[in-house]
C-alpha cells in the first residue's frame, strides 16, 4: 500500500495545476482529474447589507440575515458570483423560503456579461399557483418552457432544489410538500451562449431567502478506466450508496442530480466517498478523505483508475 502524486487540472481553479492524490486501494489507483466544485457557500456571516463572497448583486438589493442571504423589496432581483466564469453547463443546488405568496423566487443561468441583459434559463417557484415553472429568457423577455404542479407554503424551508443546464438540456428538480417534482426541455435557443448561475426572483414586494448555494461543472461524475462489468458509487456519510453507474466501454457516467439516479441532494462539504466495486459489488477501491487534496465528492468530478 502506498501513495501517489498526481498534478491534475481544474476549471474550476481558473486553471491552475493543482496536486492530487492517487490512492492505491485493491491494486487499482484512483486520481482525480478535474474538481467538480466551483463555488459552496453557506452565507455563515454576520448580518450586512452586502453579500460578501464575492456575490455581485446585479439587480436590486441583497443582504446577509441570520447566516443567510435575501432579497428585499424590488422586482427582478439578481446576484452572481464574479469568481464563477461564464460557461455553457452548469449545476445549481440551493434552498429556499419566501414570505409571500405572490413572489417567484428563482435560480437560473443568464448571461449578463455581454450581449442581450438577460439570455439563457430560470427556475421559478411560484407558490401563488403552487408550482415550478422553467422559463426560457431571450433579451429580457420570458417565455414558458414547462411547469409541474407542487404544494408549497409560505415561510418554509425547501432544502431540494436544483438545475441544470447543458448544451439542448434544460433540468430542474424541487421538493415541495413531500413531494419531488421536476421540470424539464431541450432547448436549444442558448447553446452557444455562456451564462451565470445566478439567485434572485422575478416579481413581487416581499422577500426571498436563500441558503447553502453550491454551484458545480456537471451534474455528471465521471470515472474512467473501469474493467468490464465493475461499477463507480457515491457513498455518503450513513454509508449509503447515493448514486452509482456501470462501466459502459471502461467508462462510467453518475448522474448525481435528484431529478435522475440521486436518492439525495449535494450535502455541503460533498459526499465523503467515491467506491469502486466490480461486478459483484465486491470493493475495488475508494477516493475519500484519506487522499491528500480531498475536498469532497461532488457533480462535476472527473476520476481515471490506472
Amino acid at each position: 500500500m502506498g501513495e501517489a502524486r498526481a498534478a491534475v487540472w481544474s476549471p474550476a481553479q481558473s486553471g491552475l495545476w493543482l496536486p492530487t492524490d492517487a490512492k492505491y486501494g485493491g491494486g487499482i489507483v484512483i486520481t482525480q482529474g478535474v474538481v467538480g466544485l466551483v463555488k459552496e457557500d453557506n452565507f455563515t456571516r454576520a448580518d450586512s447589507d452586502t453579500v460578501g463572497g464575492d456575490w455581485l448583486e446585479r439587480r436590486g438589493d441583497f443582504d446577509i440575515v441570520s447566516n443567510h442571504v435575501r432579497n428585499s423589496g424590488t422586482d427582478g432581483c439578481w446576484m452572481y458570483n464574479q469568481t464563477v466564469a461564464a460557461r455553457v453547463e452548469y449545476f445549481m443546488q440551493a434552498r429556499i423560503r419566501w414570505s409571500s405568496a405572490t413572489i417567484h423566487g428563482s435560480i437560473g443561468f443568464l448571461r449578463f456579461a455581454a450581449g442581450p441583459a438577460e439570455d439563457g434559463y430560470t427556475l421559478f417557484m411560484d407558490d401563488q399557483f403552487n408550482k415550478i415553472l422553467l422559463n426560457d429568457w431571450t433579451a429580457g423577455s420570458v417565455s414558458l418552457l414547462d411547469e409541474s404542479a407542487v404544494a408549497m407554503v409560505v415561510d418554509t424551508w425547501y432544502d431540494d432544489l436544483q438545475m441544470y443546464v447543458a448544451a439542448g438540456v434544460q433540468e430542474a428538480y424541487f421538493k415541495g410538500d413531500g413531494v419531488g417534482v421536476r421540470a424539464s426541455a431541450t432547448d436549444t435557443d442558448h447553446d452557444a451562449v455562456s451564462k451565470e448561475p445566478i439567485i434572485g426572483k422575478l416579481s413581487g414586494s416581499s422577500n426571498n431567502d436563500f441558503d447553502n448555494s453550491i454551484i458545480c461543472l456537471s451534474k455528471n461524475i465521471i470515472v474512467t478506466g473501469l474493467t468490464t462489468g465493475w461499477k463507480a458509487k457515491v457513498v455518503n456519510a450513513a454509508a449509503s450508496v447515493v448514486a452509482e453507474a456501470t462501466e459502459s466501454s471502461g467508462t462510467a457516467t453518475i448522474d448525481a442530480s435528484l431529478f435522475d439516479a440521486a436518492t439525495e441532494r449535494v450535502p455541503l462539504g460533498g459526499w465523503p466517498t467515491l467506491q469502486i466495486t466490480d461486478g459483484s459489488d465486491v470493493e475495488q477501491g475508494v477516493w475519500d478523505s484519506g487522499d491528500g487534496g480531498f475536498v469532497g465528492v461532488y457533480p462535476g468530478d472527473e476520476y481515471a483508475l490506472a
